[in-house]
């Protein structure tokens, strides 16, 4: 199945969406054109939504508050935003950047760079969701690297940082058994397993968070994740 790509772009304004709309929409992209905050937190919460593409003096929130919101919201996929604008001084864009934006643009940019650099975010995103979104987001259990929490049938669960990516190492290869060498070398980025008990001792209170058959020990091999829990 072919992901569609999901633009949506925000603003009072049409001349914008006029000039890029349709050289963005030449690479097969779905877009969505709107100009209301209810109508956008209805289409998150409905849709899958990849890029937004938004004015930053959109009203009555402009674009600065509204990322920040979007950013925050705990019940979102947050998406990758690009805000636009004929401001381009630097204290702008350092509090745009603060708030949680991804990418600032001039509203002047050539529509086919504008094209090249969403091309560019769909590429390393549609990368991400290959290597992240092995298991289906309607498992009782998902493991979420954007937000760094675990989607459980009990709720969301959060995990130091060492736990959670040694968790999503093998959630994001649930079939494959690791062993302490290459854990050692995939999350200490160390060459050999150390003499201390640290794997066993991470992975017990995975278990103990998370439930004790999480995470399979394989007996003489390593240790895997439970399919059985996905």
């Amino acid at each position: 199945m072919v992901n569609i790509f999901h633009i949506v772009l925000i603003s009072n304004q049409k001349t914008f969406a006029n000039e890029v709309v349709p050289i963005i929409e030449e690479d097969n992209n779905k877009i969505s054109i709107i100009s209301s905050e209810k109508v956008l937190y209805n289409l998150l919460d409905k849709e899958k939504v990849d890029l937004i593409l938004m004015e930053l003096d959109f009203k009555p929130k402009d674009g600065i508050t509204l990322t920040g919101e979007i950013k925050n919201n705990k019940k979102i996929k947050s998406p990758h935003i690009m805000l636009y604008s004929n401001k381009l001084d630097d204290y702008i864009q350092i509090i745009a950047y603060n708030s949680g934006v991804d990418d600032y643009i001039s509203s002047n940019i050539n529509p086919k760079l504008l094209r090249a650099r969403i091309s560019s975010i769909k590429k390393r995103l549609t990368d991400r969701y290959s290597s992240t979104d092995l298991i289906p987001r309607e498992s009782n259990f998902y493991v979420d690297k954007e937000q760094y929490v675990i989607h459980t049938s009990k709720g969301k669960i959060s995990l130091p940082k060492k736990e959670f990516e040694l968790l999503n190492l093998m959630y994001k290869n649930n079939k494959k058994v690791f062993t302490r060498k290459e854990i050692t070398m995939l999350i200490w980025n160390l060459n050999e397993p150390t003499k201390s008990r640290r794997i066993d001792t991470h992975i017990r209170n995975i278990r103990k968070i998370l439930g004790k058959d999480v995470i399979k020990t394989v007996k003489g091999k390593g240790y895997s994740i439970n399919n059985e829990i996905l």
